[in-house]
């Protein structure tokens, strides 16, 4: 469409009055442009049409905190949009499990954790791998407090670490959409009945995740400092391969929906969170098994540097043809299986005229045709004259 059009469009929406529809289209042009221009004088902190935030936009600045050596974890660019509540945690394993999660997440809290470890295998060396698993899960979280509350540590500890061992507090801001890197995710409930799926997420890793985002929750920590952190609330497909997870030929990755991740470790950072959507196999009839496509979706607005892009429909590997060693110019006939193949002749160089040659033979024959015509009609004349 072209731009007069379009914006004549725009003009024919301020058409109240259809008695007078150019008076209304004036009116309505000048109270937009009134607008426009006086809020230029508002403060950058009002919400208008010139500063409201545009689709997809994730706020483009990182929170500051009142320390420089804050995690990266509590500085990712995002922004929660939709309906914002707060609620409290469902209970004290939902508020431990987003805690523990978040610890292990933190690359300078890498070095307690091992030696929290450490401290576990001397006390009950005979115990099994699960069991250390079991420890850490449960006694690290206050392990931790205590270690950075009591001055254990040889070396000075950041400010934010005695805030972020008190644990969060007991309420969650909760929001049904969060845009971040270019992506704009919903949770289950806000977008099941859209259009458009953005509620599928992958968490890679040594073993890939696939689930369904069920909330969107902001973590707050007590203090001064404030530290606030984005977690996504998930249920996990069975990421076990040839189990939950299986890929065929062609690249395409496929997760059964009747199959859950069985522990409970609901929680995924937003930052790490990338977006996908799944799509159901067309059958005629229902299976028990439904297994569901794994189509990954590209940031809007985003260039991936690094990662070749892939064909889609297209095989990983390319059949490699052999090149003869031989020229092939001279063979008639390649296929040496077929006994049956009938002989063939070249006779094109033995005997034969060329295109040239044979035009002027056929123009020489009727050159001497036409000179005997007119020879015999020479001689009929004469004869007549003589008679």
């Amino acid at each position: 469409m072209y731009v007069f059009e379009r914006f004549m469009g725009y003009l024919k929406k301020f058409a109240k009055n259809l008695a007078k529809v150019e008076g209304s289209i004036v009116a309505g042009s000048l109270t937009v442009e009134t607008s426009h221009f006086t809020s230029y004088y508002f403060s950058p902190t009002v919400r208008t049409k010139k500063t409201a935030p545009r689709r997809y936009d994730d706020g483009g600045v990182a929170p500051s905190y009142l320390v420089t050596d804050v995690s990266d974890i509590f500085c990712q660019i995002g922004r929660l949009a939709g309906k914002v509540r707060e609620v409290w945690w469902e209970d004290h394993a939902h508020a431990h499990a987003a805690h523990i999660y978040i610890m292990r997440n933190i690359d300078y809290l890498q070095k307690f954790e091992s030696i929290f470890n450490l401290q576990i295998r001397e006390h009950y060396p005979n115990l099994e791998e699960k069991d250390y698993e079991q420890l850490n899960e449960r006694d690290y979280p206050g392990w931790l407090e205590y270690y950075v509350k009591n001055g254990c540590h040889d070396k000075p500890i950041p400010g934010w670490l005695y805030e972020f061992v008190d644990k969060p507090v007991a309420k969650i801001t909760t929001a049904p959409m969060y845009f971040t890197r270019g992506y704009t995710f919903h949770t289950y409930t806000h977008g099941s009945k859209r259009s458009t799926a953005n509620f599928g997420i992958q968490l890679q890793g040594e073993t890939d995740f696939y689930g369904v985002l069920q909330q969107i929750i902001e973590v707050t920590y007590p203090g001064s400092i404030n530290l606030k952190c984005v977690l996504f609330k998930c249920d996990w497909y069975d990421p076990t391969s040839g189990r939950g997870v299986r890929k065929n030929n062609l690249g395409v990755i496929d997760v059964i929906a009747n199959r859950r991740y069985a522990k409970f470790e609901p929680y995924c950072l937003a930052s790490q969170a990338d977006q996908v959507c799944f799509l159901p196999h067309p059958r005629i009839r229902e299976r028990r098994e439904r297994w569901l496509s794994v189509i990954k979706v590209n940031p809007r607005g985003r260039i991936i540097v690094g990662e070749i892009a892939d064909v889609a429909m297209q095989g990983e590997r390319v059949a490699e043809m052999s090149v003869p060693t031989e020229s092939t110019e001279n063979i008639l006939h390649i296929d040496s299986d077929n006994q049956e193949a009938e002989v063939i002749v070249d006779d094109s160089t033995e005997g034969s005229v060329s295109e040239e040659d044979e035009f002027d033979a056929e123009t020489d024959e009727d050159d001497n045709t036409n000179d005997e015509a007119e020879n015999r009609d020479n001689e009929n004349v004469s004869e007549n004259e003589s008679d």
